[in-house]
């Protein structure tokens, strides 16, 4: 359902699914200014641009952005203050940069980025600090640190860093406190004792479920 807010604004209280389309970019949605459900971008071949969505400030479910072939950025998304679902990003070959959700805090659910080959950093999610499901980094080919991830504090379900081939360090953590459990796995070039640094501090804190470290650099 559309709903009117005021000079020519818009909301849908229900989701939006943009799926296997010719668009090239989204400009028709300019109005938009949030989703009650899920706002879901997928199979769309020909998709270089989220130009349009840059009214867009809140979706009360989750954001799924997947099988993008050609989308070298979410730029177009960077007045999003609030995901209350799950943010889904993989399987995007092109895209390389993710700075366009610089105005996220706090996801409501999971965080799970993975399979985007291009993505060499996850600059933009420095203001995150919390995250209520679990967090997954995974086969992204040319991510070589997490460093944006700096300010997380807390991420309710597992921590997942796995099969990332260029991933060198987990610095960033610093200020993790809290995770509800530990997977660091096949990772070649990030080194053991520097996962087995986190896991032990984390520990230290009270952490006390299961950790996997298995695959990574020795």
């Amino acid at each position: 359902m559309l709903i009117p807010a005021g000079d020519e604004c818009f909301s849908i209280t229900g989701d939006l699914t943009i799926a296997e389309t010719n668009l090239t970019h989204v400009e028709g949605l300019r109005h938009l200014i949030s989703i009650g459900g899920d706002l879901r971008i997928r199979f769309n071949s020909a998709l270089t641009s989220l130009a349009g969505l840059e009214n867009l400030s809140n979706i009360d479910g989750g954001l799924r952005i997947r099988f993008n072939d050609h989308l070298p950025s979410l730029r177009g998304l960077n007045n999003l203050t609030g995901i209350h679902g799950d943010l889904h990003i993989s399987f995007n070959d092109e895209l390389a940069s993710i700075e366009a959700l610089s105005g996220l805090t706090g996801i409501g659910e999971d965080l799970d980025i993975f399979d985007c080959d291009a993505l060499a950093s996850l600059k933009g999610l420095e203001r995150l600090s919390s995250v209520g499901g679990f967090l997954q980094i995974g086969d992204n080919r040319q991510l070589m640190n997490v460093e944006a991830l700096g300010a997380l504090t807390r991420i309710g379900g597992s921590l997942r860093i796995v099969q990332n081939q260029s991933l060198k360090s987990l610095d960033a953590f610093d200020r993790l406190t809290q995770v509800g459990g530990f997977t660091i796995e096949n990772n070649p070039m990030l080194a053991t004792q520097s996962a087995q640094a986190l896991a032990d501090r984390l520990r230290a804190g009270g952490f006390a479920g299961e950790v996997i470290i298995d695959g990574n650099q020795t």
